[in-house]
């Protein structure tokens, strides 16, 4: 039977991230579905080195390779996009040395908890009252944020000693319960929620807590309808477009593309709020490049260089990015139907596709 050779059809194009562009062929190949050449992948991050026992697994770069070269353009293949469920350790008994490597593992792997940390750390360092120490303190107890570290704990033992000053012995064997009790006797979090809150590490928090839950509760605070702090709106929005992690400082994917937060925004709130001198510089840039560049197509890159995130956090209400933060939530898999409860470590040298909204079919006309 003669084999029929099939060519894609060009006058589709699926709307995805250039990651979903490749299959995995063998161990740390990997090869474009158009037939390309095959390429040599390296990881953006690795964790030769054990922390130092008696250091914070997050709170020190010590025992983590520091970069020499510039960072690499090159996404791991073992990086995924879309968000984890809470870590589960898969040994019991492991020391806390072993239990830090694999939480910063972990973390290193998934850029959806990178981009909650940093945004965790955002929002107590901007001090705006919807997130306020006393309200978190309220929505997540004592009692049911050191469960969600009830594997680890070393890090109980630490939260311990740092809210009540008191150093148990064989802490390795304290319950949860006990631990909680021994807090909520000495720590009234009415008058000490910031130290609660100071007390817990937004990286362990999204490594070991309810993410979807996590982002649900800041979209839920955030005054929509008000005013925010434009220094913090500018701050999250570089942040969903950031190949950098602040959290690590280790390349990651972005979570959204500037044409993805282009799209998110309304037509008719960029029109009416961006100020006119910066829709005629765009207007301007795009003839410019036009006349020494014809064949050169002017994006939505081109488009944020100059009404930048500054630009859009001074002048564009809240509610009309709002779906900017939704579109980063789909491509995270931080809405609920998508999360499950529970995983093991990720694994890896298995290849995941990226969740950037790849349900969505958009056909561009080829026809000059």
């Amino acid at each position: 039977m003669a084999t029929q050779s099939i060519r894609p059809n060009r006058s589709l194009v699926r709307i995805i991230s250039p990651a979903t562009m490749t299959t995995r062929h063998g161990e740390g190949q990997v090869r474009d579905v158009t037939g390309g050449p095959v390429e040599e992948v390296k990881p953006s991050c690795t964790f030769s080195a054990p922390l130092r026992s008696s250091e914070h697994a997050f709170c020190t770069t010590e025992g983590m390779p520091q970069e020499t070269d510039p960072p690499s353009t090159k996404t791991d293949p073992g990086i995924l996009l879309c968000a984890p469920p809470p870590l589960v350790h898969a040994g019991e008994g492991a020391d806390a040395d072993a239990l830090r490597r694999e939480a910063a593992d972990h973390l290193a792997r998934w850029p959806a908890l990178q981009v909650m940390a940093e945004a965790l750390n955002l929002l107590r360092e901007a001090g705006v009252s919807w997130w306020a120490g006393e309200a978190l303190c309220a929505r997540w107890p004592i009692t049911e944020r050191l469960r969600w570290l009830e594997q680890r704990w070393d890090l109980r033992e630490q939260i311990t000693r740092a809210l009540t000053t008191v150093t148990l012995r064989d802490a390795r064997r304290r319950s949860v319960t006990f631990q909680a009790e021994l807090i909520e006797a000495t720590v009234d979090p009415a008058v000490d929620a910031q130290r609660v809150e100071g007390a817990f590490d937004p990286r362990d928090v999204v490594v070991y807590g309810p993410l979807v839950e996590l982002w649900e509760e800041v979209m839920h605070r955030i005054p929509w309808d008000g005013e925010m702090q434009p220094a913090l709106v500018e701050r999250l929005i570089a942040l969903l477009l950031a190949q950098r992690g602040a959290a690590l400082g280790t390349t990651r994917p972005a979570i959204l593309s500037p044409w993805q937060l282009r799209t998110a925004i309304d037509t008719r709130a960029w029109q009416a709020h961006v100020p006119a001198r910066v829709r005629a510089a765009v207007d301007e840039a795009r003839l410019h490049k036009e006349l020494v560049s014809p064949g050169a197509p002017f994006t939505a890159r081109d488009e944020l260089a100059i009404a930048t995130p500054s630009v859009l956090a001074a002048n564009l209400p809240l509610r009309a990015l709002r779906p900017v933060f939704s579109a980063a939530a789909r491509v995270m898999g931080l809405e609920p139907r998508v999360a499950p409860t529970q995983s093991q470590p990720a694994p890896k040298n298995d290849f995941a596709a990226v969740a950037n909204d790849s349900d969505v079919e958009v056909t561009v006309s080829t026809a000059s």
